[in-house]
């Protein structure tokens, strides 16, 4: 499956509430608010949304992802940073960058982490036993170890020469030659070669990372300054029980009626005739017959059909004569 249908899968199971942490978590989701949840899944996916939700990760999140993207087992997971892993897979979950059980990373996450996160390489094939890599390590000179040292913490590779010669014609004269004997290095192309994910943890000591040295070293993402409305928890409910279907009445009916008695401004979101989701900051001049009779700030007037509401909030009381936005200055 697409990372779009595993998402939206993964959504709709959850219910409103996940939802609505989404949307929370990436106000950038909510500009403007999407006509779906495929239009939404669609943005949470995107190479420029997922940097912004990597951006806001600490140091023991971008471990914990970076481990979770080169397939490591749970236990290199562990003892990344202050929390509990579970608390750091919540946080990955709730932002949309991982999901499923066992969590998986999505492709725009993957390519963002680079080709080899945490350092390593990926999965042998060919897995090299504790016991043998123990044994071939005991075989290494000094300037084995310095080769080794360099790849260790990433990257993985290194560029050689000849180096597909058949390891029986090598001559064990020069550190590549004796550590491809020994299968600690092996060869990934004509001019490459790769140290093994499984001596590169033996060698860290079965430490995915050396927190002391801020080894190896973490991918680094930052954004431009944005601004994106912060829309309220109930709006935020609302939104999200409505792009799964699952909208009801809730409160923004007794909203438009407190509106209409006490003259207030009203955050409205609604499905337009087009079938799309908008959003205005409007009037309640009355709501009777099946629709909600409205004013635009500073706009025409326009009635909505109450089945077409999907959420509505109080901004502020209205002020005669006066067309600054709610909340301006004035």
């Amino acid at each position: 499956m697409s990372d779009g249908a595993l998402l939206s899968q993964a959504l709709r199971d959850g219910g409103p509430a996940p939802l609505a942490r989404l949307l929370h978590a990436r106000p950038d989701l909510t500009d403007p608010i999407p006509a779906s949840l495929a239009e939404l899944v669609a943005r949470a996916i995107s190479r420029t949304s997922t940097i912004r939700a990597l951006a806001r990760l600490d140091a023991q999140a971008l471990r914990v992802l970076s481990g979770l993207v080169a397939g490591v087992e749970e236990t290199l997971l562990t003892g990344l940073g202050p929390r509990q892993l579970v608390e750091v897979v919540d946080e990955l979950t709730a932002l949309g960058l991982v999901w499923g059980d066992p969590p998986q990373p999505g492709r725009a996450t993957q390519q963002l982490l680079g080709t080899h996160p945490a350092g390593l390489a990926p999965a042998s094939t060919d897995l090299l036993r504790p016991e043998r890599i123990s044994l071939a390590l005991a075989r290494t000179t000094g300037e084995d170890r310095a080769v080794l040292d360099r790849m260790v913490w990433g990257p993985p590779y290194g560029s050689v020469e000849r180096v597909t010669r058949p390891i029986e014609s090598l001559s064990e004269t020069t550190p590549v030659d004796r550590l491809l004997r020994l299968g600690l290095l092996r060869r990934m192309d004509a001019s490459t070669v790769f140290l093994p994910r499984e001596v590169a943890l033996a060698l860290r000591g079965g430490r995915l990372y050396d927190l002391a040295a801020d080894l190896p070293p973490l991918p680094r993402f930052a954004v431009e300054g944005g601004h994106w409305e912060e829309l309220s928890t109930t709006m935020l409910d609302a939104v999200a029980a409505w792009l799964l279907g699952e909208s009801s009445a809730g409160d923004w009916r007794r909203v438009l009626d407190e509106a209409a008695a006490d003259d207030h401004w009203v955050r409205l979101a609604y499905v337009n005739d087009d079938g799309l989701l908008g959003q205005d900051v409007v009037r309640v001049l009355s709501v009777g017959q099946g629709r909600a009779f409205l004013v635009h700030r500073a706009g025409p007037r326009l009635n909505v059909s109450l089945a077409r509401v999907v959420a509505a909030e109080l901004v502020a009381p209205v002020v005669i004569n006066d067309l600054s936005a709610p909340g301006e200055q004035h």
